[in-house]
């Protein structure tokens, strides 16, 4: 949708893949997985100089297996934010920007032969504010920056193991 002062767009998409084939074309078995995809951005023009940008975006693998680890299978969720406010009319700058984002992170994996679920976890922050100014035939960059993320471990494929007992350990 679109107006003077607003406008959007929106998406989405799914597909399940059950047919990955090898060379020669046998199937890999087993190969299988649901993906599903949400999208939303928009943008606010309060004035000629101002706009303010919203995106999020939801995106699912469900279901996933792959035929190189046949007892497994895994899901997969992300979800991420992002708020994006942008001048141009001050005196002291040209371009003004201040940005913030989230993202979740969760990997979930499954191992039918003994029941044991994972997780890992991450979650990500950032804020930064940028300003340019141009002189003559050159434009200076400056501003500041900020980034955490939170997670279990740095690497989505050390998970947290639930065991059918009740037992946790990490990994």
């Amino acid at each position: 949708g679109s107006s003077p002062l607003f406008r959007f767009i929106m998406g989405g998409s799914w597909d399940r893949n059950n047919d990955v084939r090898k060379g020669g074309g046998a199937l890999q078995t087993p190969t299988d997985g649901e993906h599903r995809n949400v999208m939303f951005k928009s943008e606010l023009k309060p004035s000629e100089d101002q706009r303010v940008v919203v995106d999020v975006q939801d995106i699912n693998g469900l279901h996933l297996k792959r035929f190189y680890r046949p007892t497994q299978d895994n899901f997969n969720d992300r979800t991420a934010v992002s708020l994006t406010y942008r001048n141009t009319g001050l005196s002291l700058w040209d371009i003004m920007q201040v940005k913030g984002y989230y993202q979740y992170k969760k990997d979930t994996r499954r191992w039918f032969d003994t029941g044991v679920r994972g997780e890992a976890i991450t979650k990500t922050w950032t804020a930064d504010l940028q300003m340019n100014n141009k002189w003559k035939r050159s434009v200076f960059t400056y501003g500041a920056a900020y980034e955490m993320d939170g997670g279990e471990s740095p690497d989505d494929e050390q998970f947290t193991i639930y065991y059918p007992d009740g037992t946790v350990r990490k990994d």
